[in-house]
C-alpha cells in the first residue's frame, strides 16, 4: 500500500483514530497505554462486524492476528492492514518475516 492510511476505531468506552503509513503495524510499548484494548477492539469487530459493539472506519479491511492461524489469514489477505499484538510469539519468527515479505 501506498500512502496514508486512517483509522478510526470506537466502542462505547474507548475511541482510538490514528493514521499509518505502512499495512502491518505491531502495537508495542507501555503497559496500561491502551494496546490490548484496541487489539481486542478490532479482534472483536473482526468477528462479530456490525455485530459487535465496536464502529470501525477504514478504507480498507482492518484485520487482528494472533497465534492462531495466522499464516493462513496473512496467505488470504490482500490490500488489508494488519494489526498485531506485541505478545503474540510468532512475530520473532523466520516464518513471520518470510510470509510479510510478500505483502
Amino acid at each position: 500500500m501506498t500512502g496514508t492510511i486512517s483509522i478510526t476505531v470506537k466502542n462505547s468506552r474507548n475511541s482510538y483514530q490514528f493514521n499509518l503509513k505502512r499495512n502491518i503495524t505491531i502495537l508495542c510499548g507501555e503497559s496500561g497505554r491502551g494496546k490490548t484494548t484496541l487489539y481486542n477492539m478490532i479482534a472483536d469487530y473482526n468477528r462479530y462486524g456490525k455485530g459487535s459493539a465496536v464502529k470501525l472506519v477504514c478504507s480498507h479491511q482492518v484485520l487482528a492476528l494472533n497465534n492462531d492461524n495466522w499464516q493462513e489469514k496473512i496467505e488470504k489477505t490482500r490490500d488489508s492492514v494488519i494489526v498485531i499484538d506485541e505478545d503474540n510469539f510468532f512475530i520473532r519468527s523466520q516464518e513471520f518475516a518470510e510470509a510479510i515479505k510478500n505483502i
